[in-house]
């Protein structure tokens, strides 16, 4: 009884990272294939098979370290997309414990001579700000989205919030080993998508100010960038290197944007924002937490302000294409935010619990949804792509299985889809991987006729189908009298994939 009352933060800990994992697991097939998530898949499948295509994502301009991890799991775990979803699971574990852990180092505590220990004394501090940190992070929306899903966005938060972690470590210590440790946890931070070196500058920079010894604080950086540089410049051996600051260029704009465009487009990914938030963790939850949050005491009560707010700016100001995991890898400090606020609510009055728990019933029920009936679920206009539209993988897998089973049966087929990127392609290659007699071939975005190719495999013995949106059919006659619908699966939008067989 007397560990349980000495450790009772770490057992806190265990039990919500417990929780974290039950949550995130629990039918974790319920969101179909997501048209990013089969693309990402299919890369680690060519990385795991083909040696010399390692570096096959900067071909689109993407890092590949979340590829690159993703592949041991591939080999432990059969169905390929929750494979690589596992791998995002784990990544928000990551990402809950470090921001457990960042709430902790804002308590003043005593520095030991390891800075292992601050981090371990830092498990026992600030308990109930971290319980209702543990409560907003299970039950939002936010993460639990991402946290399961095959992206790479959960990972690149986890690696942010734990650079962080050690900047404030380096704060006290300004120690060598501290700063090899921080460039490269933002070395692999920028291994997986680019934001990175963004946080390496505020990290740098809040070493700089807070510093006594302004000499020491510059030297650590440089040999903390040195190291991330070195990380990062493994990239340099892909022959595609170049595409990752060219596709860049398609995302966000360049700096001079704001000298001539200053409210197009942060006004409208302003209020997709606020509907992203209003949605995913509670907009009452978010006023009132962001209201009482300045009247909270915190070591480094700017600093979450800066972290937060900032760079969730930055994206809404030159992001040209807004979703809401674009500002995903800002969610540990805003949390950090809101619990401080509603911590320092429930102190001065635990009557406050008669507002914070039907607040949390209201998200956890939404999240639940997500998670059971995602086909029903509204979401933020910005995020719709993942249940519908073309992008949104419904029926992906029931149809590859048919696939699978006719080629099994000694047929040679053909499936010719529509694009050659993402949904149906990629996807309907991930489930039929490997498999003999199933050979995927990308065809027009618009199904308007047969084509003279598919026509040929016909006639040698081959079994055909066309895997189309059926917003993007449109035969002529004579084409639609070569072809049988055989089944189709709707989505909530009321389009749906639509498998056509040639006759």
């Amino acid at each position: 009884m007397k560990i349980f009352k000495n450790n009772i933060g770490k057992f806190s800990l265990l039990f919500f990272s417990v929780l974290f994992l039950i949550t995130r697991f629990y039918r974790l097939d319920s969101l179909p294939i997501f048209t990013d998530e089969a693309i990402y898949v299919r890369w680690t499948q060519i990385i795991k098979s083909v040696e010399t295509l390692r570096f096959i994502p900067l071909t689109d301009g993407k890092q590949p370290f979340y590829m690159w991890l993703s592949v041991p799991f591939l080999k432990f775990i059969k169905d390929p997309l929750i494979a690589l979803r596992t791998l995002s699971v784990l990544s928000g574990l990551g990402l809950f414990i470090g921001t457990w852990v960042f709430l902790g180092l804002q308590t003043k505590t005593k520095i030991h001579s390891n800075p292992l220990l601050l981090l371990w004394d830092s498990l026992e501090t600030n308990l109930t700000p971290k319980l209702i940190l543990s409560i907003l992070f299970i039950i939002n929306t936010y993460s639990l989205m991402f946290d399961r899903l095959a992206s790479a966005d959960t990972m690149l938060s986890m690696f942010l919030v734990w650079g962080i972690i050690f900047t404030l470590l380096q704060k006290s210590y300004y120690r060598v080993d501290i700063a090899l440790i921080l460039g490269g946890i933002f070395g692999l931070a920028w291994l997986t998508k680019s934001p990175a070196p963004i946080f390496f500058a505020i990290s740098s920079a809040y070493l700089f100010l807070k510093s006594k010894n302004k000499k020491k604080a510059i030297v650590l950086s440089v040999l903390s960038g040195i190291v991330m540089f070195g990380i990062y410049s493994i990239l340099r051996l892909g022959p595609q290197f170049h595409m990752i600051s060219l596709r860049n260029a398609d995302y966000v704009y360049p700096y001079s944007h704001i000298l001539y465009s200053l409210f197009d487009p942060i006004r409208p990914h302003a209020i997709a924002q606020i509907d992203i938030y209003a949605n995913y963790i509670n907009i009452f939850i978010l006023i009132i937490g962001l209201f009482l949050y300045t009247k909270a005491t915190s070591s480094t009560k700017y600093l979450n302000i800066f972290l937060w707010l900032v760079p969730t700016v930055g994206v809404l100001l030159y992001a040209k294409v807004f979703t809401s995991r674009y500002t995903l890898f800002t969610l540990p400090y805003l949390i950090t935010i809101l619990s401080l606020g509603w911590a320092y609510l429930l102190k001065k009055s635990k009557l406050a619990l008669i507002l914070f728990i039907p607040l949390c019933f209201l998200q956890a029920k939404y999240s639940y949804n997500l998670v059971t009936n995602p086909f029903t679920l509204q979401l933020p206009k910005n995020d719709q792509g993942y249940t519908k539209e073309w992008t949104a993988g419904w029926g992906i897998k029931d149809m590859s299985e048919f696939f699978i089973s006719e080629a099994r049966s000694g047929k040679n087929v053909i499936v010719a889809t529509e694009g050659n990127f993402g949904n149906p392609k990629d996807s309907i290659q991930v489930y039929t991987n490997n498999i003999a007699g199933v050979t995927v071939v990308p065809q027009d975005v618009y199904f308007t006729k047969i084509p003279d190719s598919m026509q040929n495999a016909k006639n040698a013995g081959d079994f055909v189908y066309f895997v189309y949106n059926s917003n993007r059919v449109n035969l002529d006659s004579i084409s639609k009298s070569k072809v049988e619908l055989i089944t189709s699966f709707i989505k909530p939008d009321q389009t749906s994939y639509q498998v056509y067989k040639l006759l």
